[in-house]
């Protein structure tokens, strides 16, 4: 039953409705309040965009395409605005179509203002352009490895697929003391292998990563230096925690996500980036005497 309550999003639909509220598929679409009734047309309402025609100011909120990404640009006829995803990873933004119809369609009133005639009704394509995001999770082996026995890493890319990715962990000094070869990621999940000169020793280091997507844009992971403060955790019982046992190795790190092509990571890139928390975790809740924290 719950799956005809919450029905999943089509890949790509068209509609026409004159329901000022409408909801379909997951999607919302919301009629500018001064206008009169008719029909709202959809066209192609997908992850990559929607084309819709009527008149007025439509609110359009879209089905859960963007879950745990930061941003998604919308980019239409007024120009390019980032919107940042709901929760549950919808998408608000208004549709500017001049100004609202006033007078029902299909009346006199209408046919006479000139509603079979073209450019009566707008046309307004918006397209989606999702920041993608680099996101590391549980390591293997990272006490045990040496020199020919690399650790591993499990990475995964959200909103877009990543090229020239590459993993590489500092000392509190700053220096190399592991890294990865370049590979690409997308949003399935993968191990990457991570070789280190020599054994690591018990201390805490960080993690940084960076890489490019299909648009040239950078996104990197960036290092949370030698003694990060974590932050509180708002749900401590999906985040790991300390276990106080054994050697330990304390591994932090904030994701460093490019924006558009004029902000790229500092450094790296040659811009500012926004910075935003990363949480790494562990399915087993510790990874042999590693902990994983906030930065």
């Amino acid at each position: 039953m719950n799956a005809f309550a919450n029905p999943p999003a089509a890949p790509s639909f068209d509609y026409r409705s004159a329901d000022p509220d409408l909801s379909i598929w997951g999607w919302s679409f919301k009629a500018d309040p001064r206008r009169a009734e008719e029909f709202l047309d959809i066209h192609a309402a997908s992850p990559h965009g929607v084309t819709i025609t009527g008149s007025g100011t439509e609110t359009v909120t879209t089905a859960a395409y963007f879950r745990g990404l930061d941003r998604v640009d919308v980019i239409g006829d007024g120009g390019m605005r980032s919107v940042r995803p709901s929760r549950s990873g919808q998408v608000t933004f208004g549709v500017d179509m001049g100004p609202p119809h006033p007078d029902q369609q299909y009346t006199e009133q209408a046919v006479l203002a000139g509603q079979d005639q073209p450019g009566y009704f707008a046309v307004r394509t918006e397209r989606f352009d999702p920041h993608a995001r680099l996101l590391l999770g549980p390591t293997r082996g990272m006490r045990r490895a040496r020199r020919g026995h690399p650790f591993r890493i499990r990475v995964r890319a959200l909103g877009r697929r990543l090229n020239g990715v590459r993993i590489v962990v500092r000392d509190a000094r700053g220096r190399t003391v592991a890294r990865s070869r370049r590979f690409s990621v997308g949003e399935g999940r993968q191990r990457v292998r991570v070789g280190v000169a020599r054994r690591l020793r018990p201390a805490r280091y960080s993690i940084a990563g960076t890489g490019r997507d299909a648009l040239g844009r950078g996104v990197a992971l960036g290092e949370a230096g030698a003694d990060p403060a974590p932050g509180p955790l708002a749900d401590d019982a999906r985040e790991p925690v300390a276990h106080g046992r054994g050697h330990r190795f304390e591994v932090a790190g904030q994701a460093v996500i490019a924006g558009h092509r004029d902000h790229a990571p500092r450094g790296a890139f040659g811009r500012e980036a926004e910075r935003v928390a990363l949480p790494l975790h562990h399915e087993r809740r510790h990874l042999h005497g590693i902990e994983l924290v906030l930065a």
